[in-house]
């Protein structure tokens, strides 16, 4: 605490203290002392109030940092377990909304599959997946519910995970994307983000 602020406590509490002996004594309190004592008391109860505001929006923020951070962990392992186990190279998907218009074949799945999102009635984004055939056209309607890579009960406190830039890299054999952890209502200001890249456990040659 500066030097300044420490005077402007003492000399609030010293009148404090006379304002205290006066009523002690019985003596009474003029309307000016009267104004004074409300006025000292108005300015310690915003001071207190103040800081529990500021300790509760930290806490708040804390807690949603660490809400985004398990989300983005439980995440990318999601799509890693699909995307390690993809076999052959991905196809062109004919699926317009697919993530990266890639198809990939799971084998875990024993299918081939595409990824695709959409925001729920509740403002969640919902992952999925959606079997298709040999072009990469899907084989099922779309039950983003059923489907769904991350269920809404691990989405707590408005948060949602939002899949973009899928892409596959024939140099390498490497699959690359974008994970962003939003907060409900503001898909532009993510709380985390994580850029991934992921090679197949059964590379092909």
């Amino acid at each position: 605490m500066s030097m300044k602020k420490k005077v402007h406590l003492n000399c609030i509490f010293h009148k404090w203290h006379t304002l205290h002996e006066r009523i002690k004594s019985e003596q009474g309190l003029t309307l000016a002392e009267t104004l004074l004592a409300v006025l000292i008391m108005s300015i310690i109860f915003t001071a207190v109030g103040g800081g529990v505001v500021v300790m509760k929006n930290n806490y708040e923020k804390v807690t949603l940092k660490a809400e985004g951070m398990t989300l983005l962990s439980t995440a990318v392992h999601s799509i890693n377990m699909e995307l390690e186990s993809a076999k052959y190279n991905p196809i062109p998907s004919e699926d317009e909304n697919s993530i990266g218009k890639i198809c990939i074949y799971s084998l875990h799945r024993n299918s081939m599959v595409i990824f695709k999102q959409k925001m729920s009635s509740k403002g969640q984004n919902i992952i999925y997946l959606l079997m298709s055939d040999s072009r990469g056209k899907p084989l099922e309607e779309s039950d983003e519910k059923r489907n769904a890579l991350l269920s809404p009960g691990m989405m707590t406190k408005g948060l949602s995970v939002v899949l973009k830039n899928l892409n596959y890299d024939t140099g390498n054999g490497c699959f690359s994307y974008t994970v962003d952890v939003i907060p409900k209502g503001k898909p532009s200001e993510p709380v985390e983000t994580e850029t991934v890249y992921v090679k197949p456990i059964n590379a092909w040659d």
